[in-house]
């Protein structure tokens, strides 16, 4: 019994084969992408090592050369005070209206008019 062969049956072996295929193609695609991305972490880091060494640089740069200017002590300007001279303008006359109040009659005109609208509307 320990030397027998057993075989087990798959349904459909071919499309299982295919299937298998697909997904091993699959994989190889994702390393592939993987390993872009991997290539392209790399040199971002390199191009982030060589700016940082530039950044240091220009830092050193500038500071020997902020060392070197020779200090010059400019006294502020003046600056002449303006005389602020008020402006005349003319000044704006309000002119306000008695606010007439609506007579009877026009009340009543009114009252009509509605009337007319509520009867040409039927």
């Amino acid at each position: 019994m320990a030397n027998e062969v057993m075989h087990i049956g798959i349904e459909e072996p071919v499309r299982q084969r295919k299937d298998v295929l697909n997904i091993a193609i699959d994989v190889i695609q994702a390393l592939k992408t993987f390993e872009i991305h991997r290539k392209a972490n790399r040199e971002k880091a390199i191009y982030r090592k060589h700016f940082a060494r530039i950044v240091k640089e220009l830092n050193l740069t500038i500071h020997e050369f902020k060392e070197t200017i020779p200090e010059a002590h400019i006294p502020p300007q003046k600056k002449e005070e303006e005389e602020i001279v008020p402006s005349e303008k003319p000044e704006i006359k309000i002119i306000r209206r008695p606010i007439r109040k609506k007579s009877e009659l026009d009340k009543l005109e009114d009252d009509v008019s509605a009337l007319k609208a509520k009867i040409s509307s039927l």
